[in-house]
């Protein structure tokens, strides 16, 4: 933690944040810190500095004064600031090679146990001493076999157990892991997985390549928007019931979603089935209430009721469809059947998915009462609501999070399958899909930063949202986008890749010198490590690299209900390209049921969606 950087960097956004922090001036704040023993602070108001409380025996852990480990910012704040300036010099000196999280994570919990609230736990190696200890079970054998999946589950029930009693006190767990080695993020993840908390994951974390990406993350984990206490509630209208939630929570009942913190950034999904063969005339309705406490100290409750109408024809229901949103769904309930079946039988069902929906459209508009199915439509066997649906269900079979070989470190799938369960419309959409923007070759508007019209303020992209983007109170223009498939890719050109996750810069070898130049300040990227390579925006920045940062800062705040997305320089021909290669889903990958490229596999689902019906 502290050869890395991660402490201070830890300890440097937290007192940026703490102006920020919602609540005030009710706002309690306390830290614990930990290796083979337990450490608290005493941040009484009345103290000239803060005092630090170790207790070794974490078998039989104890609070050393319980009435000031947790305390008001407002009246604490220049003990709570001389510990934050001092923590790093501390434990410049720690050497402990082992890590007690569990016993931490109890004494935070019973700190504040009578009040609530949210812990941010900072983990950098697998907790290995008292209770909560793992066993490192890593292994690479095991990659691409039917045995995956058995280690994307954990490896045993006390993160869940300690996650329910976290919920029965309304207290969240947001996890930042930064390992340098296998963590085990298939068994942790279940803290935030159960408490309605969110997993960031650094690896091999370095503050001056991470660090930015971290801060932000963190800054946005302690200010953004958040209920407290919440309870979430969905029904619908008779005929109708809710089989399944996707999110992170804790199902109490069949219908009562428990959630210590709600915040803005948190997405849910609800599965519905029909209850009764008759389908209700006119309309269902589906109500969802959130009860919770604001940082007021408010209790509110915020009601959405919608009307969706019903329609006898399975074609307009197909047609209805918005294939962002099923995808969306997919992709959730694929978590699920990874954790329960493994990736392939995942995969197989993702495509099945696809077949199925043709087929039903298939028969929709066969025996549908008259109903002419457009020309167009005809041709590619689907409305134009899913017309991108094989593609996408193509590109998600071959998505990192799914897709099979060996190439997917263990904890970084655990990773993905936990973001996937959280992550909104606007992210997987293109995190199944990303957008390949053409950098070395934009036209002399792109990039450049213009006033939006009074008459169009309020709908600045709507009709151009692959064209152009909003920074501020300015508009751009983005570059070309291009198919994701490796024959769209030029040696002598540069590529920006958006995932939604992270933003990829793949540099041709034989780029031109001049913007090689303007870019990274180098005549040439020959013998340099490109993970030492920075994008960033200075005074006196150049024309081209100016235009290249607003590209990059409009789709970072396109993105902000997501992580951070960090800048990554890949170079062709270097190790990290196979990386880049993950997401050119138009292209053939060498695994089961990955190895068609696009128009190959739009062939065999058309055909087995229109088997029968010839």
């Amino acid at each position: 933690a502290v050869a890395s950087g991660m402490l201070l960097s830890v300890v440097d956004t937290i007192k940026q944040c703490l102006d920020k922090l919602p609540g005030a001036p009710r706002t309690q704040i306390g830290f614990v810190t930990f290796d083979t023993s337990v450490h608290f602070y005493n941040l009484k108001s009345t103290l000239n500095q803060p005092q630090m409380l170790i207790v070794s025996d974490i078998q039989e852990l104890f609070l050393p004064v319980p009435e000031e480990l947790l305390v008001n910012l407002g009246e604490s704040r220049s003990i709570i600031d001389q510990l934050l300036d001092s923590l790093p010099e501390i434990h410049s000196r720690a050497s402990a090679s082992e890590a007690a999280l569990g016993p931490a994570l109890q004494a935070a919990l019973t700190v504040m146990s009578h009040i609530g609230g949210k812990i941010c736990i900072f983990q950098t190696k697998l907790p290995t001493i008292g209770n909560g200890k793992l066993q490192f079970r890593e292994n690479p054998r095991a990659l691409g076999t039917p045995k995956e999946h058995e280690f994307l589950n954990p490896a045993n029930q006390y993160y869940k157990t300690k996650a329910l009693e976290l919920s029965r006190q309304q207290i969240c767990v947001e996890l930042f892991l930064f390992p340098a080695a296998y963590i085990d993020v298939a068994t942790l993840n279940l803290l935030p997985r159960y408490t309605g908390g969110e997993l960031h994951v650094y690896p091999r974390f370095n503050a001056e390549r991470d660090g930015l990406s971290f801060s932000r993350d963190l800054e946005r984990s302690l200010t953004r928007e958040t209920g407290w206490e919440a309870v979430m509630r969905v029904r619908a209208s008779r005929g109708v019931r809710v089989t399944n939630f996707y999110g992170n929570f804790f199902l109490r009942g069949s219908d009562l979603l428990a959630l210590p913190n709600c915040d803005a950034d948190a997405t849910f999904a609800v599965e519905f089935s029909h209850e009764e063969k008759k389908v209700v005339q006119g309309a269902i309705t589906v109500q969802t209430a959130l009860l919770y406490t604001n940082s007021n100290g408010e209790r509110r409750i915020r009601v959405l009721t919608n009307c969706i109408p019903v329609s006898p024809n399975a074609s307009e229901v197909v047609e209805s469809g918005n294939q962002d949103a099923i995808c969306n769904l997919l992709a959730k309930k694929s978590v699920e059947n990874v954790l329960k079946n493994g990736l392939e039988d995942a995969r197989r069902k993702i495509q099945q998915q696809c077949v199925d929906t043709l087929r039903s459209y298939k028969s929709a508009t066969s025996y549908g009462g008259g109903y002419s199915m457009p020309q167009q439509q005809q041709k590619q066997g689907l409305p134009a609501s899913l017309n991108f649906f094989p593609l996408y269900t193509m590109a998600l079979q071959k998505n990192p999070t799914f897709r099979g070989g060996t190439d997917v470190p263990l904890d970084e799938r655990a990773a993905l399958l936990h973001m996937s369960l959280r992550m909104p419309i606007p992210i997987s959409k293109v995190f199944i899909y990303p957008k390949m923007y053409v950098m070395h070759s934009m036209t002399p508007d792109c990039g450049r930063l213009v006033a939006i019209p009074e008459n169009e303020k309020k709908n600045p992209i709507s009709e151009n949202e692959l064209k152009f983007a909003v920074l501020g109170d300015q508009r751009l223009k983005l570059p070309q986008l291009v198919n994701l498939s490796a024959n769209c890719l030029s040696s002598d050109g540069a590529y920006l890749l958006d995932n939604g996750k992270e933003l990829l810069l793949w540099v041709g070898r034989a780029l031109r010198a001049d913007i090689v130049q303007s870019l990274f300040g180098l005549p040439s990227l020959d013998g340099i490590d490109s993970g030492l390579l920075r994008v960033v925006p200075i005074q006196g920045d150049n024309d081209i690299k100016r235009r290249i940062c607003n590209v990059v800062a409009a789709i970072r705040e396109q993105r902000k209900g997501g992580p951070f997305q960090s800048l990554h320089v890949i170079k062709e021909g270097e190790p990290m390209e196979t990386r880049f290669r993950w997401y050119l889903v138009e292209d053939r990958a060498a695994f089961n049921g990955g190895s068609f490229a696009y128009q190959e596999y739009l062939n065999h689902v058309m055909q087995q969606g229109t088997r029968g019906y010839r």
